[in-house]
């Protein structure tokens, strides 16, 4: 798993944003923070005087994600958030070890991958009798991931 961590402008936030859902992330974590790097900042007039601004406002976007998936998501952010100027923001990618989810306390991506699983093959099922045994498996399921509780 990876974590990007991405600095943009903020008026190109709802726009990566959209695109991240087409892409389907809908989990990020998206903080305003202030910064400069090769920009400088800018100047600005305010009653009549120059005003020097060091650190401009940016939007910061966290997600935690697959390693398949970093390249892509890279393209989409950088394709989204570019304007052609200096400032348009930077990218950084972490390594994740974990993620644990804090409610069920489970190692949240096996327990979705197993979710989707079950959802997979509750699809393919349509009698009474054929339910009984899906909730059997997710039974099974859920003894089997609480090896993962704390």
């Amino acid at each position: 798993m990876k974590k990007i961590e991405a600095i943009i402008r903020p008026e190109k936030l709802d726009e990566v944003k959209s695109a991240l859902k087409v892409f389907g992330i809908y989990g990020m974590t998206v903080s305003q923070v202030v910064g400069c790097g090769m920009q400088h900042g800018k100047i600005e007039m305010y009653r009549g005087q120059e005003i020097k601004i060091d650190l401009l406002p940016k939007v910061k976007i966290e997600i935690v994600l697959l390693d398949e998936q970093v390249e892509q998501v890279i393209d989409l952010i950088c394709e989204k958030a570019k304007t052609g100027e200096i400032g348009d923001g930077k990218i950084f990618v972490y390594p994740v070890e974990t993620v644990v989810r804090i409610s069920p306390k489970f190692d949240s991506w096996k327990t979705k991958k197993a979710c989707n699983w079950l959802k997979k093959l509750s699809f393919k099922l349509s009698s009474r009798v054929q339910k009984v045994r899906t909730f059997f498996i997710f039974l099974f399921l859920l003894k089997f991931f609480s090896s993962y509780l704390y």
